[in-house]
C-alpha cells in the first residue's frame, strides 16, 4: 500500500454500538505536529500506537512506515496523508538513527534495557522526543499476571508523560476512548493470537498472529 493511501476505517467492533465516546477537540492541542512511535522492535510498540490513536484518533487504522529508505529531514517531505496524525516505524541506536532527527513531529520511543534494545543517547535531552521504558507499558493480563497495574493506569501514566513533555492536555474522553481502543484490541488479539506471525493480521490495530508469545514480548 503507497504511503498517500488511506486505510479503511471500518472498525472491527464486537458489540452492536461504537466503544469511542466522541470526538477529539483540537483546541486541547494546538500544536498541529503529528505524532511518531519510533521504536526498537519488540519493545511494545503496537501498543504504544494504539493508545496514541485512542488519545488523538481513535478511529484511524495504524499506519506503519518504513523511514529507512529516504533519509529526509522533514515529515513533510515523505508525503504522507496530510490528515494523518499518528504513524509507526522502527528505528535503534545502531541504524536508522537519522529517523529521531525528522523535523516536524513529535517522537514517542520506548527502551528495553533487559534485551538491550536502546535508542541514540541524544533522544533522552532532545524536545520533540519522549522515551520511556518498556516496562512502564505493561498492564496484568494473563500474558502478564504478576503485573500490580490494570489498563487504565498505564493509559493514564503514558498520558501524563505526554502531557508533561508536550505541554498539552489530554482530556477524560481522550483517556476512555483510549481504553475502549486497547480493550477492543485485546479482544481482538485473542481471535487471531493462534496463527502465525506472518504478516498482519488486523489492519485496523496492526496486529499480527502470535504477536505476544514469539518470544513473550508485549
Amino acid at each position: 500500500m503507497k504511503i498517500n493511501e488511506k486505510k479503511s476505517t471500518k472498525i472491527p467492533l464486537l458489540s452492536d454500538t461504537s466503544p469511542f465516546l466522541g470526538e477529539i477537540k483540537r483546541e486541547q492541542d494546538k500544536n498541529k505536529k503529528p505524532w511518531m512511535v519510533v521504536t526498537p522492535t519488540q519493545t511494545g510498540s503496537t501498543l504504544l500506537v494504539n493508545v496514541l490513536l485512542g488519545f488523538f484518533d481513535p478511529t484511524a487504522s495504524v499506519v506503519f512506515k518504513g523511514l529507512d529508505n529516504n533519509k529526509k529531514s522533514h515529515i513533510s517531505e515523505y508525503k504522507l496523508d496530510k490528515d494523518l496524525k499518528v504513524i509507526k516505524t522502527h528505528a535503534s541506536d545502531k541504524n536508522k538513527t537519522h529517523i529521531f532527527n525528522i523535523e516536524g513531529v513529535r517522537k514517542i520511543s520506548v527502551i528495553r534495557r533487559d534485551k538491550n534494545k536502546l535508542v541514540p543517547n541524544f533522544c533522552f535531552e532532545h524536545d520533540d522526543i519522549l522515551v520511556m521504558e518498556y516496562e512502564d507499558l505493561l498492564y496484568k493480563s494473563s500474558y502478564n499476571p504478576n503485573i500490580q497495574k490494570n489498563k487504565k493506569d498505564v493509559i493514564l501514566e503514558i498520558a501524563q508523560k505526554i502531557e508533561k513533555k508536550f505541554e498539552i492536555v489530554i482530556s477524560d474522553l481522550q483517556i476512555d476512548n483510549s481504553v475502549a481502543r486497547i480493550n477492543l484490541m485485546d479482544m481482538n488479539y485473542e481471535k487471531i493470537k493462534q496463527n502465525d506471525f506472518g504478516k498482519v493480521q488486523s489492519e485496523f490495530f496492526g496486529l499480527h498472529g502470535n504477536h505476544r508469545n514469539r518470544s513473550k514480548d508485549k
